[in-house]
């Protein structure tokens, strides 16, 4: 179904075709193809219609020194753009301590979330979503690593640079901003996008990392905003949105579920 819809020039519903394919069964001989088609088809247009202004919700970054700073002042830009939201970088804060080292040379992600959550109900007004940035390097007990890891329970997240470091500042910024657009996405509700172009798609090493674009798919900029607009009150339009989302990608269950419970507020009300 994705290559007629793209032979007929439909090519935003074949990438759609293309990720279902990619979700229902990733280890499919056909999946190869789908996953291959969405490179070719390179990023995805603009969604149908305006999407709403989103610069009124404000995303608090936390760095953990004054470095972590300098390089936030280069990524934020591209984080900004990618995702049109407004950022905030707030004060230093020193959360690197001894007890939450998990082996040499890597701190615990689990413990250093738990720190910057911790963190986040000291700040005056309390943010709407809150990253930590850090040069550390971070995992789990059952991981080698993490790039970051999210809680969208408290839309707060933390970021690590370190496997980051390019050939200059730019290249490292360049890679921090995307990490900094999918950890957000991330702790507002967005899963992994199977577009590997996408902000959101997930990668299992730096050079699948680097062949993220920069930008949002459509269905994941459609599901920013419609999360965006439901933490700020807006539930007639995030429905809209998600309704939206929700025809195009039917398998996107959590997607499905929050419509629900999001017209079940609007029913109340």
């Amino acid at each position: 179904l994705g290559q007629v819809l793209e032979r007929l020039g439909e090519r935003d519903l074949a990438r759609d075709r293309y990720r279902v394919s990619l979700r229902l069964d990733p280890r499919h001989a056909d999946a190869a193809e789908a996953s291959e088609r969405l490179r070719a088809l390179g990023p995805a247009a603009p969604v149908a219609g305006p999407l709403p202004d989103l610069s009124g919700f404000e995303v608090t970054l936390l760095p953990f020194d004054a470095k972590d700073a300098e390089l936030l002042a280069l990524a934020v830009p591209k984080a900004q753009k990618a995702l049109g939201l407004s950022f905030r970088v707030a004060q230093p804060a020193t959360l690197l301590s001894p007890e939450r080292v998990l082996r040499p040379g890597q701190y615990d992600a689990s413990a250093l979330l738990d720190a910057v959550v911790r963190h986040q109900e000291t700040l005056k007004p309390a943010p709407a979503c809150l990253v930590a940035v850090t040069s550390a390097d971070i995992a789990t007990n059952d991981t080698n690593y993490l790039f970051a890891q999210s809680r969208g329970s408290r839309r707060a997240a933390v970021v690590s640079y370190a496997r980051f470091r390019g050939a200059n500042a730019t290249a490292t910024a360049r890679r921090l901003s995307i990490q900094l657009s999918c950890s957000i996405g991330r702790s507002l509700g967005i899963s992994s996008c199977s577009d590997p172009g996408c902000v959101m798609a997930y990668p299992g090493s730096l050079e699948q990392f680097d062949k993220k674009q920069g930008t949002s798919c459509a269905s994941c900029a459609r599901l920013l905003a419609a999360y965006v607009l439901e933490i700020q009150g807006k539930l007639q339009e995030a429905a809209r949105l998600l309704e939206a989302h929700v025809l195009a990608m039917p398998e996107d269950e959590y997607a499905g579920k929050r419509l629900e419970a999001l017209r079940q507020r609007l029913d109340r009300k």
